[in-house]
């Protein structure tokens, strides 16, 4: 059984690193990177939402400096703008500019080309299983993080075992 336990976490470092080439090769006549795209998907997606960089390090699970430096990167970029919110100084809405709005088909037929290479030679219950299992792998490893982060936040002592 650890075996398998071992050789399924190798293997999904292995698929992640996979995965972040391929988007990262695709995207590179577009002078992006897979967390760079990411982030403007994110604020695509939320285009009705004011967009922070608060935001963002909630709803990806990135650190503070890895959204500064993308941020920064985008923004010499021209492909994101940061401005005063009028209703708060204290914050910055960040909006994609003309460049950043363009993205948006090249970076879903990404996304699609990525999806399909994943999902070749899967029946449809295959997909559907596979889909089941990635997103409850990925509901324990955010349960187990917001754990950790909330007894760090409290300065308790973190525990090695959280579940």
């Amino acid at each position: 059984m650890d075996e398998i336990k071992h050789k399924t976490g190798k293997m999904l470092i292995q698929l992640g690193n996979a995965v972040t080439w391929f988007r990262n090769q695709k995207m590179r006549p577009m002078e992006l990177t897979s967390s760079q795209s990411g982030v403007i998907q994110y604020i695509q997606n939320h285009s009705d939402e004011k967009t922070t960089a608060g935001n963002i390090i909630t709803r990806l699970y990135l650190s503070k400096p890895t959204i500064s430096k993308i941020m920064k990167l985008l923004e010499k970029k021209s492909m994101i703008e940061r401005n005063v919110d009028e209703s708060d100084f204290r914050r910055r809405v960040i909006v994609l500019t003309e460049k950043g709005v363009s993205l948006e088909t090249d970076l879903r037929k990404i996304d699609l080309q990525t999806e399909e290479i994943l999902l070749y030679g899967m029946t449809e219950k295959e997909k559907a299983q596979f889909g089941y299992l990635l997103q409850m792998a990925l509901d324990n490893m955010n349960t187990y993080r917001e754990g950790f982060l909330r007894q760090r936040k409290r300065g308790k002592q973190v525990q090695k075992e959280i579940f």
